[in-house]
C-alpha cells in the first residue's frame, strides 16, 4: 500500500513539472512575440517621425497663403491690443490725457482754418480725395 501511495504522489508531480516547462516555454513565447510586436511598433514610430518633415512640406505648400493671412491676422489683434493698452496707461495718468486732448482739439481747429474754410484748398483737397479713391478702387 504505501508503495501505491508513492507511486501516486509521483505520478502529480511529474505532470506539473510537465505543465510547468509547457507554461515556461509559453511564456517564453508570449515574452517574444510582444518583445517582436514592441519592435514592430518602434520601427512604425521611427518610419512616422522620418516623414513628419515631408508632411509639414506638403502642409505649408498647401495651405501658405492661408496660414500667412491668420499670421497677418493675428499680428494685427495683437498689436491693436498693446496699442490699447499704452492708450489705457496714458489715459490713467492724471494731465495728459486731457492736455492730450487739447492738442487734438489744436490740431483739428488749425486744420480746419488752414484748409477747409477757402474754395480753392477745399477743391485742391477733393482733388486727392478723387485721385486716392480712383488709386485704390480704378477708375469708375
Amino acid at each position: 500500500m504505501s508503495s501505491q501511495l508513492s507511486i501516486e504522489n509521483q505520478k502529480p508531480q511529474s505532470q506539473t513539472s510537465l505543465t510547468q516547462v509547457e507554461q515556461k516555454s509559453s511564456n517564453q513565447l508570449a515574452i517574444s512575440s510582444t518583445l517582436e510586436q514592441v519592435v514592430q511598433v518602434g520601427w512604425q514610430i521611427t518610419a512616422l517621425i522620418e516623414q513628419i518633415p515631408q508632411y509639414w512640406t506638403d502642409f505649408w505648400q498647401a495651405y501658405q497663403r492661408p496660414i500667412i493671412l491668420l499670421g497677418w491676422i493675428l499680428g494685427a489683434v495683437i498689436t491693436l491690443k498693446v496699442f490699447l493698452a499704452v492708450l489705457a496707461a496714458i489715459n490713467s495718468l492724471p494731465l495728459l490725457a486731457p492736455l492730450l486732448q487739447l492738442v487734438g482739439l489744436g490740431y483739428s481747429v488749425w486744420f480746419v482754418v488752414g484748409n477747409l474754410l477757402g474754395f480753392a484748398n477745399r477743391q485742391v483737397i477733393l482733388a486727392k480725395i478723387n485721385g486716392l479713391k480712383e488709386y485704390i478702387f480704378g477708375v469708375s
